[in-house]
């Protein structure tokens, strides 16, 4: 047996991007750019190809910038203030001082602007309703005060829990589908980690990727999200295999 894991790619900053209506990331995750290099755009005012490129090269200068877009890019997603975004700069390693992330927040804020029409939405209707619904159709009430943090775990909502069904739902067609001939072993919110008998674990990995590509529509608009591969003989050593062409 060998052991595989399949992860949604980026899916989280997709549903983000799809509940925005951001159209310009929407284009990015259709066309294959790279998102990190683009928060890198937005936040040192260069071009998204010298970031590209820089990063490509290795160059260390490019690779820190990426590395820096990443944190704040999902903090600016989910309503984080600086603080928070702190802290979870810390959790990278990585050293930003409260004042520095005010003003990368307050950068990312002057230039996407669908996500913060899409934080007002998601406030606005807290506050009418108390009630977020999903896109798959989970519904969440949220009672007490409607503080900072009632605001971002409402901004949160919808694309974690989104991410979350959509697993749940792709490993119950994976048994359905494969059950008999493999082994799934758990699902962690955007994986799915099982094992195969050598002789099908391509078959099996293939056809797994297949059932993972679940369409959901989304004010409108549809999104797949893809999924990525790796296997090895135990979850240590998971690693892309070299005759899957998946990116």
């Amino acid at each position: 047996m060998l052991m595989w894991r399949r992860d949604y790619i980026q899916a989280e900053a997709m549903v983000v991007a799809w509940l925005a209506e951001d159209l310009q990331q929407i284009n990015d995750f259709l066309t294959g750019a790279d998102i990190h290099c683009r928060t890198v755009q937005i936040l040192y005012g260069c071009s998204y190809e010298d970031a590209v490129a820089g990063y490509k090269n290795k160059d260390p200068e490019w690779v820190m910038r990426r590395n820096l877009g990443k944190p704040v890019r999902h903090g600016f997603n989910y309503k984080l203030g600086e603080n928070e975004l702190s802290r979870l700069f810390a959790k990278e390693g990585i050293n930003m001082e409260p004042k520095q992330c005010k003003r990368l927040l307050q950068t990312m804020a002057a230039n996407v602007l669908p996500v913060m029409r899409w934080h007002d939405e998601v406030v606005a209707t807290l506050q009418e309703t108390r009630t977020i619904v999903n896109p798959l159709g989970l519904r969440r009430r949220f009672l007490g005060v409607i503080d900072n943090d009632c605001i971002r775990e409402a901004i949160a909502f919808s694309p974690q829990s989104t991410v979350a069904q959509l697993t749940n739902f792709s490993t119950l067609r994976i048994y359905n589908e494969l059950g008999s001939e493999l082994d799934l072993l758990l699902n962690q919110h955007d994986a799915i980690i099982g094992q195969s008998p050598v002789e099908q674990l391509q078959t099996h990995c293939t056809k797994i990727g297949q059932l993972m590509l679940q369409p959901m529509t989304i004010k409108g608009r549809v999104l797949v999200i893809p999924s990525d591969l790796e296997v090895g003989p135990n979850w240590g050593s998971l690693s892309k295999p070299s005759w899957s062409s998946e990116s």
